[in-house]
Parts: C-alpha cells; sequence; structure tokens
C-alpha cells in the first residue's frame, strides 16, 4: 500500500515516519493542495529520512494544475514550462513520476492535464526545444480516472477524458483511482480500464486506488465540505458502521482487479494505524492476494504484472 504525507511541514516528516516505516510503510506521495506548497523541500525531507525500519522505495509527488498555473498564462505555455522544470528537479532527486491532476474546481479553459500532456507528447516529437522533454528525464506521468459517475453523459465524458489521456503512450505511466461509495460502480470502471489497458504497450500501465478509512470526525467534515469529485452517499455518510462495510467492500474489489491502495486519510497516531492495518492487513508494498483461489501474488498487478519496487537511488 502507499500512504499520502499529509503533514503541515517538511520539518514533521520524520514524526510521521517514525511510525509509518516501522509498520513497513515504503511508499509515499506528497500531495499539492496549496499554491504555497513546497514539493521538492517535502520529497527532500522524505528522502533524508530513509534509514528508519523500512526504506522508502517509491516517492510521487502531485502536480495540481489549479495550484500550479502561471497567473496571466491564457495559452497555459508559462505552467507547461513550470511542470517540466518540476519534472526535472524531481528526475534530480530520483523520482521516477509525477501525479498530474486538474486539481478541485472547475478546469481552466486554455490549460488543463489534456493540454499539458498533448505538448508533453508534442515536445518528444521536436527535435528541438526549450525545456526539459520528460522522455529524456526518465519521468513518467500518472493521470486520475473517476469511475463513480452516475449520470450517463459525465460517465461518458470521463470514459472520452480516459482515453485521451491514455493516448500518450511515451508518457503515461499509471492511473490513479478516485474513491467512493459504490463499488459496483467501481467494478464497471475498474472492467472499462482494464478493456482500454488490455493491449500492448499499455501492459505496463499501474493502477492505484484511493482508499478514506472512516471515522466520524471524517464522515463529519465530508458532509460539511465534501471533497470536489468525492461521490459519497448518504448511508456512507450517516453511519461509521456502514462507511466501513462498504470501504471494506471497495478494498476486495481493489483485490480482485489487483489495484493497489493508497490511504488518503491522515495518520499521525497508533490509532489511526490501527485502523489501517484492520482495514487493509499488510501495510507493506502491496497487499497480499490469495494465490490458491485464482488471485494474484504479493505486489502483482493484473494491469501490470510489474516487480516490486526497487529502493530509490541514493
Amino acid at each position: 500500500m502507499r500512504l499520502e504525507v499529509m503533514v503541515k511541514a517538511p520539518a514533521d516528516v520524520q514524526g510521521l515516519l517514525a511510525l509509518t516505516s516501522a509498520a513497513g510503510i515504503t511508499r509515499y506521495n506528497v500531495p499539492n493542495k496549496d499554491k504555497k506548497d513546497d514539493l521538492i523541500a517535502m520529497i527532500s525531507a522524505l528522502k533524508a529520512q530513509r534509514g528508519g525500519a523500512a526504506a522508502i522505495t517509491d516517492i510521487v509527488p502531485h502536480w495540481s494544475v489549479k495550484c500550479q498555473h502561471v497567473p496571466r498564462d491564457k495559452d497555459g505555455q508559462q505552467t507547461y514550462r513550470k511542470f517540466c522544470e518540476f519534472a526535472a528537479s524531481c528526475s534530480e532527486l530520483g523520482i521516477r513520476e509525477v501525479l498530474l491532476v486538474n486539481g478541485s474546481g472547475p478546469k481552466r479553459q486554455s490549460f488543463d492535464t489534456l493540454r499539458c500532456l498533448q505538448l508533453c507528447s508534442d515536445a518528444i516529437q521536436s527535435p528541438h526545444g526549450t525545456v526539459p522533454r520528460l522522455g529524456e528525464l526518465g519521468v513518467g506521468v500518472g493521470v486520475a480516472f473517476n469511475p463513480y459517475f452516475e449520470d450517463a453523459d459525465a460517465w461518458n465524458e470521463e470514459k472520452r477524458r480516459l482515453q485521451q489521456k491514455l493516448q500518450h503512450t511515451r508518457i503515461v505511466t499509471s492511473v490513479w483511482l478516485q474513491f467512493g461509495s459504490d463499488p459496483a460502480l467501481l467494478r464497471r470502471g475498474l472492467e472499462h480500464l482494464r478493456k482500454e489497458t488490455s493491449t500492448a504497450p499499455w501492459r505496463g500501465v499501474r493502477v492505484i486506488g484511493s482508499v478514506l478509512v472512516p471515522s466520524k470526525q471524517f464522515l463529519a467534515r465530508m458532509k460539511f465540505r465534501p471533497w470536489n469529485g468525492l461521490f459519497l452517499s448518504e448511508q456512507f455518510l450517516n453511519s461509521v458502521e456502514t462507511a466501513w462495510a462498504i470501504t471494506e467492500e471497495t478494498v476486495a474489489v481493489y483485490r480482485e482487479f489487483g489495484v493497489e491502495p493508497i490511504v488518503e486519510t491522515s495518520v499521525n497516531t497508533e490509532a489511526d494505524l490501527s485502523q489501517v492495518r484492520k482495514l487493509l492487513g499488510n501495510l507493506g508494498p502491496g497487499i497480499q492476494h490469495d494465490a490458491g483461489k485464482g488471485g494474484a501474488r504479493h505486489d502483482d498487478n493484473i494491469f501490470t504484472g510489474i516487480p516490486p519496487a526497487k529502493k530509490l537511488k541514493q
């Protein structure tokens, strides 16, 4: 499994890893939810703490178009350059992948994730360029996919956007699933994703799914100020027990399809960690599947077949 790093400052990383590394967690994501986020400093802080009980094997930073958009950049070229420069800095730190997201709120008309991917692809094809090219940096891009749209038109639009993202075969290396409260819609989305990625070159794509650990505090917060694009039913929001049962079913679907879970709720205490362990069991690099019943072995991914992640370069 993976864990999203939810600390206020890079200096707080040491305390988090003292808790989580002892539990065997080795993969971390660095979110980008504010314009002031110092992503490189956070990555550097994580890399500086790799001497714990479980060495960090993978760090994936997020890059939000909403948070990183350059003011008055009408054609998106300055924001695209900023993204490429960030990818270059990540490459220097040994980072292999960046998760590219639009961020909450309405999408920008001039520049969004699709436009960014297109510019990245164009740069690969061009023999000349003034910005670092992702192919030369060895940095892949993760893209988001929300399988929980009930409205037919919205679902068709999400599938269309996924298809457009997957056209960039030399750039996109992973698909990241939004969380939701309808396991049936999740299954529908994963079956669609499996179909889209069933042929070369997409047999190498990784699929990671969001997990939100239910609690009274979390459900109250989602009622008061729900996250954009997060579809949670009234039944889910009104009962911790119901929310827990739905989340367990979601994790079971992830297991069936070989999806790696990423926990996106705060883990600050042993009690928090205990809840994660209760929900997911093994907290190492991947979910332990039951190979005796046709399931995948530890760290396998039906979409990818990739081996366990290697340790980051020093």
